[in-house]
């Protein structure tokens, strides 16, 4: 093995020396097919094994959620607590939602209409729905990412995040409940809010964990506690994006549905959350953990 290493970095330096010299073909041609061929022999092809991917997804993902509980709890406070504090404040004071809330989002919620559904969707089409869904998916995959990007700022930005996203949901929730609507707003919110909410939390907890590695590496070295746990952030946020792909296609396409009753739509969403919550707690995981032959715990081990 180690004469192997040496030989082939020794023949990838004759190859580009061949190559930058302008030296005989026939000899550039050799080194190119020999490198090639020990190329092909070191780095060989792995072959996704289907058995292990669902392994990841059934076992591997809920474990990286309950290892980094408490971070995620951290993200799900702040959001909640933005939401709270917005909620009351603009229920003391009605004014305040013209405040915390940009102008383009006030423009659908600061008026109460007769019909909101329709108000805010109106008869979509087929195309009006993908486009609608493609817009929120990229919107909240935007705030997830930064989210947990932030987390580089020692966690400064990921709590702004967090707090202001809460914010302008409270402060809309806050309008409904003066309208008397709070059925309409949650039958509004929920069947897409439940995966929303908790893939922007998962953002917010892989950017505690950035910043938790900052700020407490331990004995290691900072880059190298950073380089550590942010893969296991990268694993526990991994998930978010199918999340944020589900909620916007339910909000394109289930929430503007007039057919729905409004009850239907939060049973819908009552739905999904024990679906999530069985997920994450599957009693089927205890059971594998007494297994023998132990899946893959890491998006790396599929390979």
């Amino acid at each position: 093995m180690r004469d192997l290493a040496r030989l082939y970095r020794k023949a990838s330096a004759d190859l580009l020396l061949a190559r930058d010299t302008a030296g005989r073909a026939d000899v550039t041609d050799y080194l190119e097919a020999l490198v090639g061929r020990a190329y092909t022999r070191i780095y060989s092809a792995r072959r996704l094994r289907l058995g292990a991917v669902l392994s990841w997804f059934i076992r591997g993902w809920p474990e990286a959620v309950r290892r980094e509980k408490r971070y995620l709890q951290l993200s799900a406070s702040v959001f909640f607590l933005g939401l709270l504090a917005a909620f009351l404040l603009v229920s003391l004071e009605p004014d305040a939602f013209d405040y915390l809330v940009p102008s383009e989002i006030a423009s659908f919620y600061a008026e109460r209409p007769d019909d909101y559904r329709d108000a805010r969707f109106g008869e979509m089409t087929d195309q009006d729905s993908a486009s609608f869904s493609t817009m929120l998916m990229v919107n909240n995959i935007r705030v997830a990412l930064r989210s947990f990007v932030l987390g580089l700022t020692l966690g400064v930005g990921t709590l702004m995040t967090l707090f202001y996203n809460g914010v302008l949901l409270g402060a809309i929730a806050a309008n409904f409940a003066t309208w008397d609507q709070n059925v309409e707003f949650w039958a509004l919110i929920l069947p897409h809010g439940v995966f929303e909410i908790f893939a922007i939390a998962l953002g917010g907890a892989g950017g505690f964990i950035l910043a938790d590695a900052i700020l407490r590496p331990g004995r290691r070295r900072r880059i190298d506690a950073l380089k550590e746990r942010g893969l296991d952030a990268l694993k526990l946020i991994g998930m978010a994006v199918p999340f944020l792909v589900f909620a916007g296609l339910v909000e394109g396409y289930v929430t503007p549905m007039s057919i729905l009753p409004d009850l239907a739509k939060i049973a819908f969403a009552l739905l999904t959350a024990i679906g999530l919550g069985v997920y994450l707690k599957a009693p089927w995981l205890a059971a594998m953990d007494e297994a023998p032959d132990q899946p893959p715990r890491t998006v790396a081990d599929i390979w």
